[in-house]
């Protein structure tokens, strides 16, 4: 009974630690933690706009920040502003 319970933690323990590294590695790839007042920030998102990042394409919202190496996709009639720094 004991070496269940022992079991059942571990288990329990192996799950939070991937839930959290899915959640780190989104949040990474996503820009949630770029805090650059530099960065270049995704503004005005019209039509179908995806970003390509480290070989992985998603659609984007507003206030993404961009990172070196991304790529920005806009369907035929898509657009999309890109703010650099802290200007308005």
């Amino acid at each position: 009974m004991k070496k269940r319970k022992v079991a059942n933690l571990i288990m329990v323990i192996l799950i939070l630690v991937i839930a959290a590294a899915g959640v780190l590695t989104a949040g990474f790839i996503r820009g949630w933690f770029d805090h650059d007042a530099q960065a270049a920030t995704l503004r005005e998102i019209r039509g179908v706009v995806t970003m390509q990042q480290g070989g992985v394409a998603y659609p984007v919202d507003s206030d993404t920040v961009l990172r070196k190496g991304d790529t920005i996709v806009t369907s035929s009639r898509g657009t999309a502003s890109i703010q650099i720094g802290e200007s308005s």
